[in-house]
This record gives structure tokens, C-alpha cells and sequence, in this order.
């Protein structure tokens, strides 16, 4: 596996770099249509290879590949894994996004417009990186129409951590994120790691693009899955995974 993703590494780095500034005054896509893709590890640089030869790859301080680390929460009758299985249009997920290697961490809280698309927002926690939600921040997801009274009973129920490299399409036409080296945990220390596939998703205003193009060609489509929702039904056996059975056995046959 270290020999694909050091080719992999390679391609990445053959490429011309975008700053994080540049990210996000062309790419942020904070209201944004995903579609995510279960690719296996060894075909990943054929993939890369397709992609347009303008794409640039997100560099910070001569880093392409970064150390991600979520903290996902959800109430004690699982109103946020429930509302994302069974795809209700006032679903909701609440997360802390740890950046390992910067030190950024932010609480995120994505919900839904009324084309379907997800919509994000943050709040900066300064670093903060504790499983527990402070009152000011309970206060702020109060404000979330689909959150509402559920924010202060939100409690700490996953962590994932990966690795991703991004790239970015010209023209602003939408981005690649590349997931690798997936690991689900719990906060009673139970844990399972995901290394030979890798999550990709494509990022745009709502129109596939030339990324999902060429996954298609090769094969691939988009599925459904949700890291929270994989995570939870992988470890917590009891759960229904319903929509994300195939995902989730799929995942399972992966399980490192």
C-alpha cells in the first residue's frame, strides 16, 4: 500500500500549487453540491493521471497531504445519524474539524438549502480541541433552524481521522478531495482502521465536474456515505444501516 501511495505523492507533487488563500477565494464552495466515490488504493493514480493538466494542488508551507481529525456529535436518540439515514430534508450534522498540522479547529455545523445542497458553517474554537461543546457554542447552534433544541444535548459520539490532498479544478469549477488512510473510533477506545480504499469527492456549485466526468469513464459512481454514519453502523454493530449497507459492508471487507 505505501509503494501506490508514494506514486500517488508523486503525481500530486508533479503539479502546480494553490495556496489556501487562493483556495478559498475560487473553490470554497461553502454551499456546495458533493458526490463522493469508494475507489480502491491501486487505481487511484490512473484516476489522478485523467485529471485536467490546469488542476492545481493545495500546498500550505510545502504540504500537499494533511492530518484531518473530526469529532462528531449527536444526541443520546441519534436525531443526526437517524435524519442522514433516512435522508430527511432537515438533517443536520454537527462536528469539531481538527486541521492537525496548522492547529486550526473549528466547529462546523452543515445543514441543508432548499435545493438539497449542503451548507456549512463554522465557528473558530482557537485551537480548542476538548470532546465537549461550551455553552457559547451551544447557543450558537441554537440559531440552526434544523438544530434547535437538540444543541444542548449534543454529545461527543466518533472520531475520524485521515489524510487528504486536495485539488483544485480551474476556472473555479469545483475541487477534489482525496481521503486516505480513514480510521473510525469511539470515545470508549474502540476503533477500526480503512487502508486500502480511499474516499474521493468532488466539490462544485451543483453541475457535474470534469473530476466526476472522469470517474464515470473509468467506471466509477457516486454513492452515498457518510463517515459519521459508515463509522457509527461499523462499530456500533445494533445500529440499521439501511441506505448504507452496501457502503458499509464494503467498508467492512476493507477493514485493515
Amino acid at each position: 500500500m505505501s509503494m501506490t501511495l508514494n506514486r500517488v505523492d508523486l503525481k500530486i507533487a508533479n503539479r502546480a500549487s494553490i495556496d489556501l488563500e487562493e483556495l478559498q477565494q475560487t473553490a470554497s464552495f461553502l454551499v456546495r453540491k458533493d458526490r463522493k466515490y469508494i475507489v480502491p488504493i491501486r487505481s487511484l493514480g490512473t484516476i489522478l493521471d485523467r485529471i485536467d493538466a490546469d488542476a492545481h494542488v493545495l500546498e500550505i508551507e510545502g504540504q500537499r497531504t494533511f492530518a484531518y481529525e473530526s469529532l462528531y456529535f449527536d444526541t443520546t436518540d441519534l436525531r443526526s445519524y437517524f435524519g442522514a439515514l433516512r435522508q430527511r430534508p432537515d438533517r443536520f450534522k454537527v462536528r469539531v474539524r481538527v486541521y492537525k498540522d496548522s492547529g486550526l479547529t473549528y466547529l462546523e455545523a452543515k445543514t441543508r438549502d432548499h435545493h438539497g445542497r449542503t451548507v456549512k458553517h463554522r465557528l473558530d474554537r482557537e485551537g480548542c480541541v476538548a470532546p465537549e461543546l461550551a455553552a457559547p457554542e451551544h447557543q450558537w447552534l441554537q440559531h440552526f433552524d434544523e438544530i434547535g433544541s437538540a444543541a444542548t444535548s449534543l454529545t461527543h459520539m466518533l472520531t475520524t481521522r485521515y489524510s487528504r490532498s486536495t485539488i483544485v479544478l480551474p476556472h473555479g469549477e469545483g475541487r477534489l478531495t482525496i481521503d486516505h488512510g480513514l480510521e473510525f473510533a469511539t470515545p470508549n477506545g474502540e476503533s477500526l482502521s480503512i487502508p486500502s480504499v480511499v474516499i474521493l469527492e468532488s466539490k462544485g456549485p451543483g453541475h457535474p465536474t470534469s473530476v466526476d466526468q472522469v470517474l464515470w469513464r473509468c467506471g466509477l459512481r457516486p454513492v452515498s456515505i457518510s463517515k459519521f454514519g459508515c463509522g457509527m453502523s461499523l462499530l456500533s454493530s445494533n445500529l440499521p444501516s439501511n441506505r448504507w449497507h452496501r457502503i458499509r459492508n464494503q467498508l467492512a471487507n476493507a477493514v485493515g
